[in-house]
């Protein structure tokens, strides 16, 4: 009786392994078939990355005389430019994101909140915004050069005399 019972659990056995094998063969098969194309894909990928790695600026190398071509064009481009464009440009670029509708912060073009300031003199105005400065309790604070140390000294107060200039 035993072997009639191995022989019937050997049978069956081997219908589930063989129902396992077609169900796996039907699978790859299927794969293959609803399958990626791994070259289209690699394709998307790279062009994916190549349009996100556009490169911003170029970089030119020089050899030891960069630094005074360097120096030089930098005066040049400083000399070219007028003060008021540079007070322009820095309040575009720095100063409008404060000066533009903050609570306590006095918007450019708002006389009445400039008042005041104007009244204590450009010296003081020029020290708050190169320096830095924070209202009695806290309600205003100007961090030096807007947050940016790279500003020059002057394009601070060309900043300043911008702002003035459009809110008196």
């Amino acid at each position: 009786m035993s072997s009639d019972k191995d022989r019937v659990f050997f049978y069956n056995y081997s219908i589930v392994i063989g129902l396992l094998a077609v169900m796996i063969i039907i699978f790859l098969v299927l794969a293959l078939y609803l399958g990626v194309d791994e070259d289209a894909v690699a394709l998307k990928q790279s062009t994916k990355v190549s349009a996100n790695t556009v490169p911003v600026g170029v970089v030119n190398l020089l050899d030891e005389d960069a630094e005074a071509v360097e120096a030089a064009t930098v005066a040049t481009v400083a000399a070219i430019e007028e003060p008021g464009d540079m007070g322009q440009r820095v309040y575009n670029g720095l100063c409008i994101s404060c000066h533009n509708g903050l609570p306590n912060i006095p918007k450019v073009g708002d006389k009445a909140a400039w008042e005041s300031r104007i009244a204590q003199g450009m010296a003081l105005l020029y020290e708050h915004s190169i320096k830095g400065f924070i209202s009695e309790g806290g309600l205003i604070a100007m961090p030096p050069k807007g947050g940016n140390m790279n500003l020059t000294d002057e394009e601070v107060k060309a900043a300043v005399d911008y702002m003035v200039a459009n809110s008196q």
